[in-house]
């Protein structure tokens, strides 16, 4: 079996997207019918097992951290963390009164079609109607942590709803 290294360069997002779908590519079919390599790993390889599907990348003691199986589910036994330092972020700004928008959100229970296991999210294109800012491209997926946000919002509204009428009774139980 040969071992390929890539190297993927730090691009914008298409150009990424597509030497990463260019590796993935050349890695599957130059590792057909492999199983992971014995020799010669490194650190942060990329590896594409084909006997089960899935890529993983070699730690330095195993392929246990990170694997993409043939199904699109991705698997992380560490922390996955996004982005959000300000030093990334222009025109930030607060994002008040979620709480009649959040309230809109039709929570649902449903079969996944490709794995017949029973979830728990949203549809898509319900979400799509209330913040379009949290739906993946052509309405087919959910960015369930841009959710959080929205979600904070509404509970401090909440918060403050619930302080406004403690007052407004402490104030009726003294007149």
């Amino acid at each position: 079996m040969a071992i390929h290294d890539y190297n993927i360069s730090n691009q914008s997002f298409p150009a990424t997207r597509s030497d990463i779908n260019s590796a993935l590519t050349a890695i599957k079919s130059s590792n057909s019918n492999a199983t992971a390599p014995t020799t010669s790993l490194v650190s942060g390889q990329l590896f594409f097992d084909t006997n089960d599907s899935k890529m993983q990348v070699y730690t330095g003691a195993g392929f246990n951290d990170i694997a993409l199986d043939a199904s699109g589910n991705l698997t992380v036994t560490g922390t996955l963390t996004e982005s959000s330092s300000r030093k990334y972020k222009t025109a930030i700004t607060p994002l008040p009164n979620q709480l009649d928008a959040v309230l809109k959100l039709n929570p649902v229970s449903y079969v996944k079609k490709s794995t017949g296991v029973t979830e728990m999210g949203f549809i898509a294109e319900e979400v799509q109607e209330i913040f379009p800012a949290v739906v993946a491209k052509d309405a087919e997926g959910v960015h369930y942590s841009r959710l959080t946000a929205v979600l904070v919002s509404a509970v401090q509204e909440l918060k403050q709803q619930l302080d406004d009428q403690a007052l407004e009774i402490k104030e009726l139980k003294k007149g």
